[in-house]
């Protein structure tokens, strides 16, 4: 078997035939017992592989690969609103433009491994747009006297430490390192290769072998001396809070009680005597930080422990210092359909919440969210988004806030706010398969009443829960997804389900059911938090048919995009639907984002305009390519490519002269010269009359232009294609001398 970017194939002395897959025609990759079965559009196919995880991982990768080509080239044709801000910001770093090497030709499986290692530690650590060294061998840390065994993971900027086992992970900032120390290997001592990293923490550690240290230290020189960081040691170790006594300084809800206030300042004491205790602060994430997360963050460090968590600690460290301010600086009076969208909704977000019936929680989630459409239009806004920044507004500032919007938007839950929102559609279809496998009654019951449980709890995943739970558990929630990730929302989903199962079950009819999902989820906050631990094993990343629902979802997509595109045109072209059709899979497979280069127009040209192949003059598909594509778009798009095609293919003779008149008529005058109509006609003969004498093209420029000299009285040098029109096709010269009629 071989892999390249587009293509598995498979090959064996037994067989006749090789085969050959496109990515793009797989509809499922499943890992199976004995082997891989891949489902091809056409067949199934199964594969006895000797390493099969590592067979399926890649499969999986490169296929998931292709799937965000073609989601990126579909969602180009949602795009409403072209103004890329990108270029506003001089020299600032793009979203989710993390460096992973390109995948080109053939490659090795160690390849594919260390693109899939580098995903892992970025994902991890939440680590945005940063250049992957290498995965080191084997390392270790030391930690109250005792070494823990690790794998190091070496990027442009960090050096991370991994230990399953003990779950032990610690994320080093080499900028923030002020002294890389070597140790020297005494005989008889075990720390051979170890070095003394000292700065905002100090790390003991020993590597596998010089070439790994010497790595280390070589890329710990590289960046300090480009000091191109904006590195902040202190949000590692301490969390700046406000007083646990007076929590409305967070603009809490509102009133607090007693009762409150003590549970506020029994997890303060709990988080202050682990940063007591450990050593390396928030550097490092272990077990004891992982129950108190899901345990909850008390109010006063919740903003700086989700800063810490979503990793916009590091997010900022990669920007400058006066990002934030200059992309609303520099679009203050500037609108598009997201920022009209950010007005409707921006009353809406926690509307009930003292600080947002206030100008000052109005205008700054207006920031943040506006600022947010301009660095990132491909988003740009998605509704769900205000009310997740409104909570943010809470607990940080509008800076932070914004940069922690970034991080949830491009790292945590990418894809979930883009257009097609398909990251959003994949989780909530893998919701329904949960809800099938772990709540069988409930299942079969949505299925009796054909309730499409994936469409109606799409705002949960939307909105993390916010809104829809009570504030304590949808905040202890938000807690855990910013470690977690989506999976939290699964759990809760299902501990809600779960909860209302005897409800739902006791429902006769589909409208009571909804009514319950939407608005019945007033239930205790403890015990929805006790039933999420329940579902702690449950993972969405990691389910078998992941993949399978975003290549439909992708598919469906696709195929309500080309509807829409076909019946627009429909009316307005001499193609019908199935020609419409055909043309649209072949702009599709022809470009990255459904607007043709010249080089890929040509192709589609060659098809359908046989009739000028063999044309002596200019290069005819440059020129049908410049008359089609309207002056001020970059590339040529689907609509205009077919409406020029109708005409030049299935129009009557009127029509196809008009399209060769104005291949010429390159200013729109509506005016030719002698030499210019003489080529215009060529074309128009080429369709008509293959085998053709120009002598003749020659005569009848000739006879045209003297008739209208003989009318004007003086000679003319331009002629307009009314009189062409009135001479050719009324009178009618041309038809006759090409044996046609206008019909």
């Amino acid at each position: 078997m071989y892999l390249t970017n587009n293509y598995i194939c498979f090959t064996s002395k037994l067989m006749t035939n090789q085969l050959i897959f496109n990515f793009n025609d797989i509809t499922d990759i499943r890992l199976e017992t004995l082997g891989l079965r891949i489902t091809h559009i056409n067949n199934n196919y199964s594969f006895s592989i000797l390493s099969n995880n590592e067979a399926y991982n890649l499969l999986c990768y490169i296929w998931n690969n292709k799937m965000n080509q073609r989601l990126q080239k579909t969602e180009s044709l949602l795009r409403k609103d072209e103004r890329m801000a990108y270029n506003y910001i001089p020299d600032s770093p793009r979203p989710n433009s993390k460096k992973k090497a390109k995948l080109v030709g053939f490659h090795g499986i160690k390849h594919y491994r260390e693109i899939l290692e580098q995903e892992y530690f970025f994902n991890y650590f939440r680590i945005p747009e940063d250049g992957f060294k290498s995965k080191l061998s084997v390392g270790y840390l030391k930690r109250n006297n005792s070494w823990i065994a690790g794998e190091l993971y070496l990027s442009e900027n960090y050096l991370g430490f991994f230990s399953k086992l003990k779950l032990f992970n610690v994320l080093i900032v080499l900028y923030g390192i002020d002294e890389f120390n070597i140790k020297q290997f005494v005989k008889g001592e075990s720390e051979m290769y170890s070095a003394e990293l000292v700065g905002y923490i100090t790390v003991h550690m020993k590597f596998s072998s010089e070439s790994d240290r010497r790595k280390v230290c070589n890329q710990w020189t590289d960046v300090k001396h480009k000091n191109l960081f904006f590195f902040n040691s202190s949000v590692f170790l301490t969390i700046t809070g406000c007083d646990p006594e007076n929590p409305l300084e967070l603009r809490k809800l509102g009133s607090v009680s007693d009762k409150y206030k003590s549970r506020q300042l029994k997890k303060l004491a709990k988080w202050d005597a682990y940063l007591e205790k450990e050593e390396f602060g928030f550097a490092v994430v272990n077990k004891r930080l992982i129950n108190l997360i899901s345990r909850g963050i008390p109010d006063s460090y919740r903003g700086s422990v989700w800063k810490i968590l979503s990793g916009v600690s590091l997010y900022k460290s990669v920007y400058p210092e006066d990002y934030y301010q200059n992309i609303l600086n520099m679009n203050i009076n500037s609108h598009s359909v997201a920022t009209e969208q950010i007005s409707r909704d921006i009353y809406r977000s926690l509307p009930n919440h003292p600080y947002f019936q206030k100008e000052e929680g109005i205008s700054k989630l207006n920031n943040v969210l506006t600022a947010y459409s301009w660095r990132n239009p491909v988003i740009g806004y998605c509704q769900s988004m205000n009310i997740i920044a409104a909570v943010l507004l809470l607990f940080m500032d509008e800076e932070d806030c914004f940069y922690t919007l970034c991080s949830i938007c491009e790292i945590i839950m990418p894809q979930y706010y883009n257009r097609a929102m398909t990251g959003s559609m994949v989780d909530s279809y893998m919701f329904s398969e949960m809800v099938e496998e772990h709540l069988p009654e409930m299942h079969k019951k949505f299925e009796a009443f054909d309730i499409p449980l994936a469409a109606l709890t799409l705002p949960w995943f939307l909105c993390i829960f916010i809104g829809y739970i009570p504030p304590s558990a949808y905040l202890s929630l938000v807690d855990m997804y910013f470690y977690y990730g989506t999976d939290v929302i699964f759990r809760m989903g299902l501990s809600i389900l779960y909860l209302k199962k005897d409800d739902i079950l006791a429902c006769t009819n589909a409208d009571q059911i909804c009514r319950l999902i939407r608005d019945g989820l007033d239930l205790p906050s403890s015990t929805l938090l006790r039933l999420t631990n329940q579902y702690m094993n449950i993972s969405g990343e990691n389910m078998p048919t992941r993949l399978f629902h975003k290549n439909k979802t992708i598919n469906d997509l696709v195929m309500s995009i080309k509807q829409h595109k076909v019946n627009s045109l429909l009316n307005n072209v001499h193609f019908n639907k199935d020609e419409l059709d055909v043309l649209f899979h072949e702009v599709q497979h022809s470009t990255y984002d459904f607007y043709l280069t010249k080089e890929a127009f040509r192709s589609i040209f060659s098809k359908y305009c046989t009739f000028w192949l063999n044309n002596e003059q200019e290069n005819v598909a440059d020129l049908f390519y410049n008359y089609m594509k309207p002056d001020e778009a970059p590339k040529l798009g689907y609509g205009p490519l077919v409406q020029g095609l109708s005409q030049i293919c299935k129009g009557n003779v009127r029509e196809k002269f008009l399209v060769c008149f104005y291949i010429y008529d390159t200013n729109r005058s509506g005016m030719l010269n002698r030499g210019e109509l003489v080529k215009c006609l060529k074309l128009l003969f080429c369709i008509y009359k293959p085998i053709f004498d120009n002598e003749e093209v020659i005569v009848l420029v000739k006879i045209l232009f003297d008739k209208l000299s003989e009318m004007e009285g003086k000679q003319s040098e331009l002629v307009c294609v009314d009189f062409i029109f009135e001479q050719f096709f009324d009178k009618p010269i041309l038809l006759e001398f090409l044996n046609i009629t206008e019909e």
